[in-house]
């Protein structure tokens, strides 16, 4: 019986990534590449490494004020059909947390993810004690992860990591240094997996380094 293997995305993480990829040549707008799932999934997860049980992607639907804007309608309208052509794809499921809005510091508004790393750390554990996998396959770098991986690795899974230290994102060093695999995302990796497209984000808005955007 071949191995088997489960690939687990941090749709926030992953956004980090993308815009630390950015082209910002233009001064009127920043491309964004976009990430084609299917293609990521075969490329950290080829049939010659283990048999791609499942790809799970983590994310939080956009926030929403009560009663919600026109513009908040439309931002959730579209990212529900992002999430449902995700779920089409083959052996792909999508996992969702919910969005607070909380103040920042500097007396501004901050959003926070509520529930993503709970949701992926059973998901791992449950995995991996059921034998389901022998191997996971971790796209993120928080390290709100390390009790989840701790637990598969005493279930026998080995753990890999692809991980990003480009702009804001980082890896934190207990998660690093307990995955079993470490790969670095380079331009290189992103030129592989990418749709061919970009997502073009207007001069006037800007990366928070959070997955989300504001007007400066």
């Amino acid at each position: 019986m071949s191995d088997k293997a489960a690939v687990f995305i941090d749709g926030g993480y992953l956004q980090k990534v993308t815009e630390a990829f950015s082209d910002n040549t233009n001064p009127s707008y920043t491309l964004i590449p976009r990430i084609d799932f299917k293609l990521l999934s075969d490329v950290v997860c080829p049939p010659s490494k283990a048999e791609r049980f499942r790809t799970y992607f983590y994310d939080c639907p956009a926030y929403q004020s009560s009663p919600p804007t026109d513009e908040e309608r439309k931002r959730v309208a579209s990212q529900e059909r992002y999430f449902h052509a995700l779920n089409e794809l083959p052996r792909f499921e999508v996992r969702q947390g919910k969005l607070n809005k909380i103040p920042s510091p500097d007396g501004g508004v901050d959003f926070q993810q509520k529930g993503v790393d709970v949701l992926l750390s059973l998901d791992l554990a449950k995995l991996a004690w059921n034998k389901h996998i022998h191997r996971a396959i971790l796209l993120t770098g928080d390290s709100d992860f390390v009790p989840a991986v701790e637990e598969a690795k005493a279930a026998g899974i080995i753990i890999e990591v692809y991980y990003c230290k480009r702009g804001t994102c980082r890896i934190h060093d207990r998660l690093y240094q307990k995955c079993d695999e470490r790969y670095e995302i380079d331009a290189d990796f992103i030129k592989r997996v990418k749709s061919g497209d970009y997502r073009k984000l207007k001069s006037n808005l800007v990366p928070t380094g959070k997955g989300r955007f504001e007007t400066p």
